[in-house]
């Protein structure tokens, strides 16, 4: 089995379960907002928010990339996600 299949089935899998706690929890109507939430304000005052993506292009240089590197190419050495 490959990894386009596994990740086939086990999205497969999951929406089998949890498709049913959905369908049961939204058998209601489902309204918008009327006001933001305690976490929406703090989030709020933040004012801008980063988000760090790396991919081949980082390694390579290359904008884009079409996928003609070896998979080996992409190797953050120096990562340190708790920072």
């Amino acid at each position: 089995m490959n990894r386009r299949e596994f990740s086939k089935n086990l999205a497969a899998a999951a929406s089998g379960l949890l498709l049913p706690q959905i369908a049961s929890a939204s058998s209601g109507r489902i309204e918008p907002a009327t006001h933001p939430t305690p976490a929406l304000r703090e989030f709020e005052k933040l004012q801008f928010g980063v988000s760090f993506h790396f991919s081949m292009n980082t390694f390579t240089g290359n904008d884009y990339e079409t996928g003609g590197v070896p998979a080996s190419t992409y190797n953050p050495t120096k990562l340190d996600v708790r920072q």
